[in-house]
């Protein structure tokens, strides 16, 4: 992409900027700005595609919650109108590959990012499979005071 400086001349003084085609709404992937600006190197939908999005509103505890469905990962993020502070994101993750000697290599990643109004928690828990046996897991939980944040 090309930005153009015209100072004058035949034309007034402008700046001409780069404009990108217009994106399809909800299109099955995550609108990336650097995708639209070039030719995506794939064909088929990348890994990363949405396989659906809901949005709902719970009218009992003022929550809404945005639902991201991406195949191996799924997303959930909240928040509440009446405490803005107190927020959540859950992600479940998971991605497998077989090797090259037959070897299936799994690794699980399931974790919660939440807040309130004095502090943000975080709970997470990433596994390594080794054909469906427990390699190696790791459990991080660690809180932090909000101080006016």
């Amino acid at each position: 992409m090309t930005t153009t400086l015209y100072t004058g001349g035949e034309r007034p003084s402008h700046i001409l900027l780069p404009v990108l085609p217009p994106l399809k709404y909800r299109s099955g992937h995550l609108p990336v700005m650097a995708e639209s600006a070039l030719d995506p190197p794939f064909t088929t939908s990348p890994p990363d595609a949405v396989r659906s999005y809901a949005l709902t509103r719970d009218y009992s505890t003022g929550d809404t919650i945005a639902t991201f469905d991406l195949g191996e990962s799924l997303i959930e993020c909240r928040v509440n109108d009446a405490d803005p502070g107190k927020a959540s994101l859950h992600l479940t993750t998971r991605a497998k590959r077989t090797a090259k000697d037959g070897r299936v290599i799994e690794t699980r990643a399931v974790g919660a990012l939440t807040s309130t109004a004095q502090r943000f928690n975080m709970d997470m828990e990433v596994s390594l499979l080794e054909n469906d046996k427990v390699i190696r897991s790791k459990r991080w939980s660690d809180e932090v005071p909000r101080d006016l944040l």
